[in-house]
């Protein structure tokens, strides 16, 4: 839950933290989780208990752990939910740093950046609630790729040092700059992942394989790590050459500079801000494409269309070299630490997971891990339920869901003991009467009393059973009916649905339009519902939901930010439609203006 004196939910344009207590195993989970278990250790304290969130399904496996599905119960707001695996919720001091970097990286919401809501427990399990963004990693586009053609790879790096230019301004790093944080939503949007959990994880010890890249300085969190790198990344999407590989520079030569600076081995003589590198990114790819470069960027087609076979990522703790052609480069051994997760081979899951799978790489591309899979011997726990069936994403997102995300536990779980069987024979063999257990000796005689006697016995138990019987059949004649469950009635809206946006219909620079759709119901079913935005010379964006609605819920209200960037005057339109169970709509539209 959120502080007292706080409004704002997960959906509006601002809504604040309460706490953060975020974990990640990191790339390689089953070392340290070995470490971390063991018995009489105690719990660290957490967040209250919440009944706000629904979990849903699985779509992958973030830095933490897995990553689920689920939605806002007052809003019905969709979010994404990442369980935070339990032993390392029981570190204190970790727990700490996490929180004064979450804290820190709620106030950023740059459009290129992912947003970050709460912190929550539901049942045993602790989730970082985040905004929940349906997209592609970079990491699986190149790996099915290998390098892009210069307009995609000049756009994804621009937008990337779009986004930590932003970041860099609130006096915060990333920590973690890689393939593996960055991905790419169906309208070609580049958005970064994992603000603040990646810059605790890169200044732990004890977590292998974060970051994913270690510059000579070593790997702590700073903006000149942050700069090396973007560096690495620009140089991996122009010439196809990932960290560990070494190799002459093939991309155009105004290009190399720029990487040969932003890979320097000494900080200082980097970029001395991440504007400073865009700027000059920019002035290289306008004289190589052209002013309209962005354009000339098919990414929006690249990232929806299915991927072929993909080449394992491996995490690297080596420095990166660049070779003019024709120069010898010498290579660097480099030591497997994991293999970065793959995604499904068509279509575009929620959120796709950021982390990597642990485990030497395989000879060829792993396949999805199958239900149930495990990091360390342990069970997958079932993701917790609050009484209501799971989130139901729309049609393309449940067709597109990536393989079920792996959890993390502590020890081992034994097996349940075996059922007890219960049936005519319940108690064991039938009582007999045998030679042995008098101590030997003939049969009992057939005398006439003992006959007597036995008849007697049997018709005593026999008037008995009759009696019970009569007892019984007027019991069932008095008793009450049980009472008679009713149908609830089906789904029904209200003829008006209202849209309102918020803090007005114009903006300026930096101004984030926060749009609200409220109406009635009665009834019981499921809601589908979708927002549609459209921006002046763009196509328009669907983003379609569906909710469960009970007979206790007489209303509903849906909030969506819009935030738009850069110098431009147009405007924006936001239309709320209901789909079913009948048809209704609601439509808003904004004026933007900002001059630089």
């Amino acid at each position: 839950m959120l502080p007292r004196g706080s409004d704002r939910r997960p959906g509006q344009a601002r809504p604040r933290i309460r706490r953060w207590l975020l974990h990640c195993v990191g790339r390689d989970r089953r070392a340290l989780l070995r470490r971390r278990t063991g018995p009489g250790r105690r719990r660290a304290c957490g967040p209250a208990m919440s009944e706000d969130y629904v979990v849903g399904a699985a779509i992958g496996d973030g830095l933490m752990g897995p990553r689920y599905a689920g939605r806002y119960r007052p809003s019905g707001h969709p979010v994404a939910l990442e369980q935070v695996p339990r032993p390392l919720s029981d570190r204190p001091e970790f727990v700490d740093r996490l929180a004064r970097a979450g804290k820190a990286a709620h106030g950023v919401t740059e459009s290129h950046v992912v947003a970050v809501y709460d912190l929550v427990r539901l049942g045993p399990n602790l989730y970082v609630v985040t905004e929940l963004v349906r997209a592609r990693r970079l990491a699986a586009l190149l790996g099915a790729e290998r390098s892009l053609p210069l307009p995609v790879a000049l756009t994804i790096a621009d937008s990337v040092l779009a986004g930590l230019e932003e970041i860099h301004r609130a006096g915060l790093s990333h920590g973690d700059v890689s393939p593996d944080v960055v991905v790419i939503t169906p309208a070609g949007g580049v958005r970064i992942t994992e603000l603040g959990v990646a810059a605790v994880l890169a200044a732990d010890p004890t977590i292998p394989g974060c970051p994913a890249l270690e510059p000579p300085e070593g790997a702590a969190p700073s903006q000149a790590a942050d700069l090396y790198g973007a560096g690495a990344l620009l140089r991996e999407l122009v010439s196809g050459l990932r960290p560990e590989q070494a190799g002459p520079w093939t991309g155009p030569g105004s290009l190399e500079p720029l990487v040969s600076r932003s890979l320097a081995p000494e900080p200082e003589n980097r970029f001395p801000t991440a504007g400073a590198f865009r700027q000059e990114l920019q002035a290289a790819a306008a004289a190589l494409l052209g002013t309209g470069w962005r354009v000339q960027s098919d990414l929006a087609v690249r990232v929806t269309r299915p991927l072929g076979p993909q080449a394992p990522r491996r995490r690297s703790d080596r420095t990166v070299t660049v070779a003019r052609a024709g120069e010898p480069a010498a290579p660097a051994p480099v030591a497997p630490l994991a293999t970065a997760g793959q995604d499904p081979p068509g279509g575009l899951s929620p959120e796709p997971p950021a982390g990597a799978s642990p485990g030497s790489p395989p000879s060829g591309p792993p396949p999805p891990p199958p239900p149930g899979s495990q990091l360390s011997g342990a069970p997958l726990p079932p993701p917790p339920t609050t009484g209501q069936a799971p989130l139901a994403e729309s049609e393309e997102e449940a067709a597109a869901a990536g393989s079920p995300a792996e959890a993390a536990s502590a020890e081992p779980t034994p097996p349940p003991a075996a059922p007890e069987v219960v049936g005519a024979d319940s108690f064991g063999p039938a009582l007999h009467w045998s030679p042995a257990a008098t101590g030997g000796g003939d049969a009992p005689s057939r005398e006439a009393p003992r006959r007597r006697r036995r008849r007697g016995l049997v018709i005593a138990l026999a008037a008995l059973i009759v009696i019970a019987a009569v007892a019984a059949a007027w019991l069932v004649v008095l008793s009450p009916a049980p009472p008679t469950t009713s149908t609830p009635a089906p789904l029904a809206v209200g003829n008006n649905v209202h849209l309102t946006v918020q803090p007005g219909q114009s903006g300026g620079c930096g101004t984030t339009f926060s749009f609200t759709a409220t109406g009635t119901v009665s009834g019981a079913g499921t809601l589908t519902y979708r927002w549609v935005k459209s921006v002046a010379g763009s196509a328009p964006i669907y983003d379609q939901y569906s909710l469960a609605i009970t007979t206790h819920e007489s209303s509903f209200s849906f909030t969506i930010p819009l935030q738009l960037t850069g110098p431009a005057s147009l405007a924006a339109t936001v239309t709320f439609e209901v789909i079913s169970p009948r048809a209704r709509s609601a439509t808003e539209t904004i004026h933007y203006t900002c001059a630089h």
